[in-house]
């Protein structure tokens, strides 16, 4: 692998040092890491953009909207697992279970019990 040589300022070395020693980790592993998060998100960042770019470019807010009943009834689905949790823990979270119109499954939310 090749090796990357760059200059940081007295202020960036003291913190990658200071912050290697109270994570107890060499600081090139630590840079190592850094620099490949930091290149993960530019490139998701990079790729939001482009879909952006695309959903502007094919007419933005102006393009035709879907009710979730129409997304369901196109898709041929009764209801939809959102995963929604409560935010208590004393009672367990309900949520519905996909089920398609042409093959349905007995659930908990559509069998009575």
């Amino acid at each position: 692998m090749p090796m990357v040589n760059i200059e940081v300022s007295p202020k960036i070395e003291k913190l990658v040092k200071k912050l290697a020693k109270k994570i107890d980790r060499d600081e090139a592993s630590l840079l190592k890491d850094l620099l490949i998060r930091g290149l993960e998100e530019f490139y998701t960042d990079l790729e939001e953009i482009k879909d952006i770019e695309r959903y502007i470019a094919d007419g933005g807010r102006n393009q035709k909207m879907y009710s979730m009943e129409e997304v369901l009834r196109d898709f041929e689905l009764e209801e939809l697992d959102l995963g929604t949790k409560r935010a208590s823990n004393k009672e367990p979270a309900k949520t519905a279970k996909v089920s398609s119109a042409k093959n349905p499954r007995r659930t908990k939310s559509n069998s009575g019990e």
